[in-house]
């Protein structure tokens, strides 16, 4: 199953391998808007913005029920989740500048300056760092958060316009960008000094990317059009 956030209503919808949908929860229906989501061992975190006690909630990812809210204190739009090896959260706050952790279910701003209305996030295994879109920043650049010293860099400028959103990092260190504005997914390769290459266009508002590393897929969700783009890496690298 694949599952997919509702920004238009705050239901999240699962879809099978044959592309039929259903609801998965309903709890925050037409309350919260849902934003990114992230699988976190049994647990679905799901940023839930929009209101005043916004911040990540957790579902049961086998029954779908709901398991728990935790607000974000002061945050403006909780937008993006990932977690490290230690299991620390980390959530974006796109309109807030900033970027939450939460660590047994309490969370605290990490980093609150110098990253540019961040939005996709994710996190870099081999290097133990995570990896930030910043929207505003010069050059709409990927911004790298040393763990765990905080240190904070850009990794490289990823010269978008139309505004960086997901983001996600394969095995080999290619890091995927969709571009909201582009209509495009974008791929950069560290043996190519991060050089913008297309990899995928014509979707429609593409939002938060995921990376299906079992079956070599990315999955692009079209915000405009409330229909995701699978597609297969493999082919594509042909």
């Amino acid at each position: 199953l694949y599952l997919a956030s509702n920004w238009g209503d705050g239901a999240i919808i699962q879809m099978d391998k044959n592309g039929n949908q259903s609801y998965f929860n309903t709890d925050f229906q037409n309350y919260y808007k849902i934003a990114g989501l992230y699988i976190y061992g049994d647990t679905l975190l799901a940023a839930s913005g929009d209101t005043t006690d916004a911040g990540v909630s957790g579902f049961d990812i086998k029954t779908g029920k709901k398991l728990f809210h935790i607000p974000l204190p002061g945050v403006g739009l909780p937008n993006d989740i990932t977690s490290d090896k230690k299991g620390i959260i980390y959530v974006t706050d796109y309109w807030g500048n900033k970027l939450y952790k939460i660590v047994n279910h309490k969370p605290s701003v990490f980093i609150k300056n110098g990253l540019g209305h961040p939005n996709g996030i994710t996190y870099d295994v081999k290097n133990d760092r995570l990896l930030v879109c910043s929207v505003t920043g010069k050059g709409a650049p990927i911004l790298a958060v040393d763990l765990p010293d905080t240190a904070l860099s850009v990794l490289f400028e990823t010269g978008l316009v139309g505004g960086t959103d997901g983001i996600v990092i394969d095995e080999i260190e290619q890091i995927y960008v969709s571009e909201w504005g582009g209509d495009s997914v974008w791929r950069f390769s560290p043996k190519d000094n991060y050089k913008a290459e297309i990899f995928s266009k014509d979707h429609n508002d593409p939002a938060d990317i995921y990376y299906d590393a079992v079956n070599h897929i990315l999955a692009v969700p079209n915000f405009s059009s409330n229909t995701i783009d699978f597609i297969d890496m493999n082919e594509s690298d042909k």
